[in-house]
């Protein structure tokens, strides 16, 4: 858990490495857990702890004809 980190534009050498392997900008916290993502091929993502209903989390594969809202607002 990583406490007082504000959401906003990541910097410059960031966008740029990403933007290199094809990936582009979000914001900080998904810029860095995608750098990090790529740079050990483990997947891994950042949750927001106040917007998270318990601390609890689990996985499950997504249900038939389930859609997904992606953060650029796709719907997959």
């Amino acid at each position: 858990m990583i406490r007082g980190v504000k959401v906003g534009p990541s910097p410059a050498w960031l966008r740029g490495a990403l933007e290199k392997i094809g990936l582009h900008s979000v914001n900080n916290i998904v810029d860095v857990t995608n750098y990090v993502m790529m740079e050990t091929g483990q997947p891994m993502h950042g949750y927001d702890l106040a917007l998270l209903p318990g601390l609890d989390m689990g996985v499950r594969r997504a249900r038939a004809g389930e859609r997904l809202a992606a953060l650029d607002g796709r719907n997959l």
